[in-house]
């Protein structure tokens, strides 16, 4: 399977405002860096074959800053001219893919993906695959009920309490013709529109990721990132 990555990176981001006003939330500089390009780096180190930015918001910061390549994988810029949700984005995305399946990432997470491992259930079953992660404090977030299989049952917004749970890590392994046949509507949310409708359709199952989960989309987060991959950095040097 060739890897194509689609990586959603034109929302506003307006819970960062008051810290980060000039770019993009994925270009929010994190160690040194665009936030992105540590989720572009985790994709290329597993030979991805080619990216897809998902782009809106100040779109040009994204396009001069990487231009037609990263790290000699190609990049492909697909613009919103107008908000289209997470899942519009995806399906606009998606027709500039080739591949069967492809994966999808949110801009402002990063997460110790493992390709191979979601590529695996989805030759087992079939379905999309979705990562998964268990966190302390899953109230923000919400959690997936899974199956003693791990197939994913439900989703549940909200919870009480600071209670740990498995929640969506916002890394997708989807279908490209499912997306594109089932999904008619121009402007949809990926989480409450098409996620939802795919476990009730197809059998959808989670891979669970054993390491880093890096969200940078509140303030509270966007710092506490900074003191990670600055240790990361410092670890190995």
């Amino acid at each position: 399977m060739r890897r194509e990555v689609v990586v959603l990176a034109g929302g506003y981001g307006s819970r960062l405002r008051t810290i980060v006003s000039d770019v993009p939330k994925p270009m929010a500089i994190v160690g040194g860096r665009p936030f992105v390009e540590y989720i572009l780096d985790r994709f290329v180190d597993q030979k991805v074959s080619k990216f897809i930015l998902s782009v809106g918001y100040k779109a040009d910061v994204i396009e001069r800053h990487f231009g037609a390549n990263y790290r000699g994988v190609d990049i492909c810029y697909v613009a919103e001219s107008s908000p289209l949700g997470t899942g519009g984005a995806v399906r606009k995305a998606f027709s500039y893919c080739s591949e069967d399946y492809v994966y999808v990432v949110n801009g402002d997470t990063y997460l110790d993906v493992d390709c191979a491992s979601m590529e695996r259930l989805v030759m087992r079953y079939g379905g999309p695959v979705l990562a998964v992660i268990s966190v302390e404090n899953a109230a923000r977030y919400g959690v997936v009920v899974l199956d003693e299989n791990g197939r994913i049952k439900a989703f549940k917004e909200k919870i009480s309490g600071n209670e740990q749970g498995v929640i969506n890590a916002g890394c997708y392994l989807l279908s490209r013709e499912t997306v594109l046949n089932d999904f008619q509507m121009s402007v949809f949310s990926l989480e409450n529109d098409v996620l939802p409708n795919m476990i009730a359709t197809y059998p959808c199952y989670a891979s669970m990721v054993d390491g880093r989960f890096i969200d940078i989309g509140i303030p509270e987060d966007y710092v506490r990132s900074q003191h990670i991959l600055l240790s990361d950095v410092s670890s190995s040097k």
